[in-house]
């Protein structure tokens, strides 16, 4: 399984020291979906509140979910609907092109006779 690592500052009685985890990419799959989840429940609560300050409060912890769920769907280029998850090579082309340069790579590495 891929593991992707990601390196942050720790900061305990104002001395920085640097660390890294080491994750899988499945992990942060499902990190990325229940992010999603979460911010539609948070909405929701939202919609029940009574008073203004309350709805604007869930409104924004959902949207603030909601960018960091995108952000790490744009970092490890995860497609929830997608079978095999994209290479950020793949985003945005049409399944001919996407084709071409796949062929492009099996003729190139192709054993010469």
């Amino acid at each position: 399984m891929e593991e992707i690592k990601c390196k942050y500052l720790d900061v305990v009685k104002m001395q920085c020291t640097p660390k890294e985890i080491k994750v899988t990419k499945r992990s942060l799959e499902t990190t990325i979906e229940m992010a999603g989840d979460y911010s539609k429940m948070l909405l929701e609560v939202a919609d029940k509140q009574e008073r203004e300050y309350d709805k604007a409060f869930y409104k924004y912890k959902a949207e603030e979910v909601q960018k960091i769920a995108d952000d790490l769907t744009e970092k490890i280029g995860y497609c929830k609907s997608c079978k095999v998850t994209k290479n950020i090579d793949d985003v945005g082309m049409d399944a001919f092109e996407l084709m071409g340069h796949r062929n492009k790579k099996t003729v190139q590495n192709a054993p010469v006779e």
